[in-house]
């Protein structure tokens, strides 16, 4: 997987930010590698780890948030803005 299809349904700058720091905090733990051939080239990601090997603490957790909801620093976009931030050539 890439990390352009990680985020390709993302409605916000928010949760692609989100979503990047999930995969550096799971790198951290071991249960993900990136491979990118160059600098800024494509970033593909996959999975080493198993299920056994990963505890994600969750007790913060309280419910789903609205895919609508936005806040101060999540400002939505629309395809046309995020041609340039997914550019994988």
């Amino acid at each position: 997987m890439t990390f352009h299809e990680l985020v390709a349904d993302a409605p916000t700058r928010a949760v692609v930010v989100s979503r990047f720091l999930a995969l550096l905090e799971l790198y951290r733990r071991g249960a993900v590698e990136f491979i990118q051939d160059e600098a800024l080239a494509r970033l593909s990601i996959q999975w080493t780890g198993s299920s056994d090997q990963i505890d994600i603490d969750v007790d913060d957790y309280t419910g789903h948030a609205s895919a609508q909801a936005t806040t101060a620093s999540s400002v939505e976009y629309t395809d046309a803005d995020m041609q340039g931030a997914h550019s994988d050539d």
